[in-house]
């Protein structure tokens, strides 16, 4: 059983489409059943990978591999290592707790959620394929149907936002797979097999630096980082707020994590040989996301540029691989370590802060939260949460957010290149609570609006929502090494590869 896990994570949801596709539209009870049972299992399945995970190993677990086109060397590829589980596991919960987000939803039932659990099997197929074909197929569907939700589900503005995220994305998937393609016809088997590309260490300098330039640029407008980041603060100006988290929290990280189980392997000496710039591209979102976002009233654009800085973070990390050429493994291995910790964090984070904007909407149908003041004298239970989430996002010591943004200072901070740049990125932290404060003033301390005099606190079906990534905010503030454990080894083993990598170009 436990070698097809893997598989049935992604066949489950495929399972629930033709389930709904078989319901009738006038039971959409039935087909919002179908969304949580078929998320449930998934979530139930990748808890047993978690729980069955080998630790002290490095290499792939609950492989499958299945020659698929054997003409075009192409395979049915999936695994799991400690880069990607963290990934997997946050993606289960997210879309299964988004199920219930969208219970009252009235418009459109039956086709949301059909669409929604094809975004499923995109997310879960991107972020275990390791077959590079593999990985542009479960990329291509998360595209379309996350085009439609925001075009049809879009509050106001949908065609303007939708045809924005279209661009984007069909640019970012046009680079990638040119960047793939060039990969595969230069590789010396002609292969889409990461594992098998990787040792070709006889790519040239300049070819991977051109590679990885068309293939970062591509990822770059998934993540989203400056000035590729237009169409985030649209989709969070106008989307409703399950598409937003949907975006937010999970499609961006493909950016990220395309980096690092792409580039970084297959192209060693471009992705050392750019650590600067992206550390200097780092810098620029930390500042930039933090300053816009002090201007800000809208909650969740507030996020929106809260998610830029914390891409910035997160790509200041990446830019420590180049420890591994310089004496310094040890701070590329903690560098790194805290940004794939970070986005698993800004994850948790980004959907809480999004699901509180929502109680705060539907009581008041209010997104300026400088106009709806006082809440906590209303609301304690809400404002409690809200306060945690608060101090989440900026990094209070004692909530994982902290560990992991430190960890991504005091990697790049102990490489000389890049070191200035890692003291400058402090201000961002400064700077990001300074608009937290900000925020919690305004929500719970300022002078209570005579409108809302009488707001109920938050329900359970809100805390049942709320409360797993509370805990998981909590918890591994206390407990980092429920994470670290996991990404220990793969981390190492990235490193190493990327270090030997780069110092074989001649």
């Amino acid at each position: 059983m436990n070698e097809h896990l893997l598989s049935m994570n992604i066949l489950i949801p495929l399972l629930g489409i033709i389930f709904i596709i078989l319901t009738s539209k006038k039971r959409e009870d039935i087909v919002k059943i179908i969304a949580a049972v078929t998320t449930g299992l998934q979530l139930w399945i990748v808890l047993q990978i978690i729980f069955n995970f080998d630790k002290t190993k490095s290499g792939f677990q609950f492989v499958e591999h299945y020659s698929w086109i054997k003409s075009f060397s192409i395979d049915y590829f999936l695994g799991i290592d400690g880069l990607n589980l963290p990934l997997v596991f946050l993606t289960a919960l997210i879309l299964f707790i988004s199920v219930f987000a969208s219970w009252k939803l009235k418009k459109g039932v039956k086709g949301y959620f059909f669409l929604f659990l094809f975004i499923d099997i995109g997310l879960m197929g991107v972020f275990t394929s390791m077959d590079l074909f593999l990985f542009l197929i479960f990329f291509g569907l998360t595209l379309f149907p996350t085009y439609l939700l925001i075009g049809i589900w879009d509050n106001s503005k949908s065609e303007n936002t939708a045809i924005k995220y279209a661009i984007f994305a069909t640019l970012s998937y046009a680079l990638i797979l040119l960047g793939i393609l060039i990969l595969y016809f230069k590789s010396d088997s002609h292969t889409f097999n990461i594992l098998e590309i990787i040792p070709n260490v006889n790519f040239s300098h300049s070819f991977q630096i051109i590679t990885f330039l068309i293939l970062f640029i591509g990822f770059a407008a998934l993540i989203p980082i400056f000035p590729l980041h237009s169409w985030l603060l649209s989709i969070l100006s106008e989307a409703p707020i399950v598409v937003s988290i949907i975006v937010v929290s999970l499609l961006i990280k493909i950016g990220t994590y395309g980096i690092i189980r792409i580039c970084f392997p297959i192209l060693p000496a471009a992705s050392i040989g750019f650590a600067l710039p992206l550390s200097i591209i780092a810098v620029i979102n930390i500042i930039y996301g933090a300053l816009c976002a002090l201007g800000q009233n809208d909650l969740k654009k507030i996020v929106g540029y809260f998610s830029i800085n914390q891409m910035g973070f997160i790509l200041l990390g990446f830019a420590s691989i180049i420890g591994g050429v310089s004496g310094k493994i040890d701070a590329s291995i903690t560098g790194i370590s805290g940004s794939l910790f970070h986005m698993f964090n800004h994850g948790a984070v980004a959907i809480l802060l999004l699901l509180l904007t929502g109680v705060i909407y539907n009581r008041t149908s209010q997104k300026d939260i400088s106009k709806v003041g006082g809440l906590s004298y209303k609301m304690p239970v809400f404002s409690g949460i809200t306060a945690l989430a608060l101090f989440a996002g900026f990094g209070l010591p004692g909530l994982s957010t902290f560990i992991s943004e430190i960890f991504c200072i005091i990697g790049s901070f102990q490489i000389p290149e890049i070191q200035v740049l890692s003291i400058i990125s402090i201000a961002g932290i400064i700077l990001n609570a300074a608009y937290f404060f900000r925020c919690f003033q305004l929500i719970l301390f300022s002078k209570e609006n005579p409108k809302y005099t009488e707001l109920r606190d938050i329900k359970g079906n809100e805390l049942f929502m709320t409360l797993p990534f509370v805990v998981i905010i909590v918890l591994l503030g206390i407990y980092p090494n429920l994470i670290f454990n996991i990404m220990t080894q793969s981390v190492e083993k990235l490193v190493d590869i990327a270090t030997i990598g780069a110092t074989m170009i001649k």
